[in-house]
């Protein structure tokens, strides 16, 4: 949306850029110095003088090239208005001129050799040039490329998709239908043109072998993010059209005035071509209408010649004899276009969150001043809104003390307004707490009660902590061997029966499982340390409850992103809601329009975050069940290895050497 800054009216430039040609009429002449172009006016060299005793016309423009070098016709035509657009001005860059005169060479130029590159390339490359310099400035780019062949309008960058509608509210006028497609980078955004190039309408004709038969409009939407909840406006918009007009052509001089498809191409074009410069003409004259819906170049281009623009003209002359009138009429439409008038204005738009923050705080304010009032009638001291002082805080903590511990009365206790409620609240908890640890004390003193002790980890223990491993402990009883004789299990036992998997292999006859739970362990930790199957066990174990924690983290983080947007998306339905049921005002409709635009891509990124979701959560039940099978072959390994080495767990360490050496 206009930030509000006084409307300035600013004219629209011209340039001229001369083709090359071998054969240069005698009647052009050029004047570097005043930036003119001079035609002589013969009634045999065609064209005819408007008075009989005129001999030459003058054009007046703002600049005249006749270099062949691209990168020096961007440099002195298109780079300034491009820094415009980046500033949050809109922009309209359009060329101009007869049929092969170069406007498509200029404005599309050659992809496939660097130094040939036109306008449009060059204005990408300058554009991310500067992403790149500031990339705090957090911008965002979209593109849309759209072709208007015969009257009929197509997206060039959705298959020549032809449902599409011009839409005008609010003086702005814009495509319903046609696709703004986000680029991040530089190459994305070429790739984006080079797929519309193809989709173009060409032609070959007598004068040029690669002629296109339809306008075309290349749009750079930018959203330039310069603070969040910061100011009131937070974000720039601003739009750059880049138009290839197509050609205007005698049907004589390309020979297709004898039928067929080209010859119903170049009546449209130039039947186009009159009606833009009809409305040209009605916005000169001041007339209160301007028939800019005859056509539709002309109802596209109605805000680039008469509103919130800076617009600029490149006008290509092919200064042979036998063009002479082309060159004529293309220099008249260029002068009638240099006299008009539009505005500038820094686009700003409102975020819908600090609106809806400023509509909060202005029916607080409001609320304020009507309990002021409302004390003031009833003869009642007013209420502080402020936040309470050290001070203030402090009184409170004394009354409080002076009623709890002397009996003070209650109507002693202050209660004026909700901030100091929920402060004698606070105090009064806090002396509840304090209260009750004193009385904890005296009682455990005098031995009423045991005093309450953390739960301490022993050395004993048959576990240990998650990043750490685990413990083998006990098998739980259902899958112990029946044994009359086992002792029953202890209850530190039954405790830490969990910890530790079932194994169902053991030997019955093999009293190597009635022995202790704290031998196990020590054989346990022995075989995890000491021998190279349990190392490589163990070290697996550790990496995969790495990755899981990893994992968990990311989810963690993408629930939390999720959670954000989802509230977001809350916030503009609120707001929508709320504006439906006001009155529209002259920009209401500008306003719920971007915030429809916003919340549809709020709910594409919420649906893409909601899908790496499941999928992470996927692999952590992947990563679940491979620790579970981890960990239940590392303790089929230990029981096989306790099993072979742990026979005779009551023997001396000598006679178990021995007994080894035996074996």
């Amino acid at each position: 949306m206009p930030s509000g800054e006084p409307l300035s009216s600013i004219g629209i430039k011209v340039h001229v850029r001369i083709r090359p040609t071998a054969k240069p009429s005698p009647m052009f002449h050029i004047e570097d110095q005043t930036n003119t172009v001079l035609i002589d006016l013969l009634k045999q060299n065609g064209g005819g003088a408007p008075e009989s005793f005129v001999d030459q016309i003058a054009f007046s423009v703002n600049s005249i090239t006749q270099s062949t070098d691209q990168s020096e016709v961007y440099e002195s035509c298109g780079r300034a208005l491009v820094k415009d657009f980046l500033e949050g001005y809109n922009a309209t860059f359009i060329a101009y001129g007869q049929v092969g005169s170069g406007k498509t060479y200029t404005m599309a130029g050659d992809m496939k050799v660097n130094a040939h590159r036109g306008f449009i390339a060059r204005a990408i490359h300058q554009i991310f040039e500067e992403k790149e310099a500031d990339p705090g400035s957090g911008i965002v780019l979209y593109i849309s490329y759209l072709e208007i062949y015969q009257e009929g309008m197509y997206d060039l960058l959705n298959q020549r998709s032809k449902d599409l509608m011009i839409i005008e509210e609010s003086g702005y006028v814009y495509i319903r239908g046609l696709a703004k497609i986000p680029v991040e980078t530089e190459a994305q955004a070429l790739m984006c043109f080079s797929e519309g190039e193809k989709q173009r309408s060409y032609a070959c004709h007598q004068i040029n072998q690669v002629s296109s038969r339809s306008h075309t409009i290349f749009t750079l939407c930018m959203e330039k993010r310069v603070g969040r909840f910061k100011t009131e406006y937070d974000t720039v918009v601003a739009k750059l059209n880049l138009v290839d007009l197509a050609g205007f052509e005698r049907l004589k001089k390309t020979n297709t005035s004898t039928g067929g498809r080209m010859r119903v191409e170049a009546c449209s074009i130039n039947k186009s071509l009159c009606l833009l410069e009809q409305a040209l003409y009605a916005i000169k004259q001041g007339q209160e209408y301007v028939p800019f819906r005859q056509s539709k170049i002309s109802i596209i281009l109605k805000e680039a010649l008469s509103g919130n623009c800076r617009t600029e003209l490149i006008l290509c002359l092919w200064p042979e004899e036998y063009f002479l009138d082309e060159t004529i009429k293309a220099s008249r439409f260029a002068q009638r276009l240099k006299v008009l008038r539009t505005f500038s204005i820094h686009n700003k738009k409102i975020d819908c969150c600090v609106l809806n923050e400023r509509r909060h705080a202005q029916e607080i304010a409001n609320l304020q001043q009507e309990l002021a009032l409302k004390d003031a009638l009833q003869g009642r001291p007013g209420l502080s809104f402020d936040d309470l002082t050290g001070e203030v805080k402090g009184k409170l903590r004394e009354t409080i003390q002076d009623f709890l511990q002397n009996d003070g009365e209650l109507e002693r206790i202050p209660i004026d307004n909700q901030k100091q409620v929920r402060e004698l609240f606070s105090l009064f908890k806090e002396s509840q707490v304090s209260l009750r640890a004193k009385l904890e004390k005296v009682l455990s003193e005098h031995g009423l009660v045991e005093p309450i002790e953390e739960p301490q980890e022993t050395e004993s223990g048959v576990g240990e902590l998650t990043n750490q491993g685990f413990h083998v402990g006990i098998a739980p009883p259902h899958a112990r061997p029946h044994n009359p004789s086992a002792s029953k299990p202890s209850p530190d036992e039954i405790h830490c029966s969990h910890l530790m998997l079932d194994y169902k292999e053991a030997d019955p006859s093999n009293d190597v499982w009635e022995t202790g739970s704290s031998f196990r362990n020590h054989k346990f930790q022995e075989y995890k340390h000491t021998t190279v199957m349990g190392k490589q066990q163990d070290s697996l174990i550790k990496s995969k409850q790495t990755e899981l924690r990893t994992t968990k983290c990311h989810v963690k983080d993408l629930c939390e992103i999720s959670n954000n947007l989802k509230q977001d998306i809350h916030n503009i339905k609120k707001i929508l809601k709320e504006q439906h049921e006001e009155e529209f005002d002259s920009n209401a409709i500008s306003r719920k329009a971007d915030l429809y635009s916003r919340l549809k891509y709020l709910k594409v990124d919420f649906h893409k975050n909601y899908s790496q979701i499941t999928f992470f959560k996927n692999v952590l039940q992947k990563l679940n069940q491979e620790i579970f099978v981890c960990k239940e072959g590392f303790l089929k390994s230990f029981y096989s290895w306790f099993e072979t080495h742990c026979n005779h767990p009551n023997e001396t360490s000598e006679e178990y050497l021995a007994r080894m050496g035996q074996v």
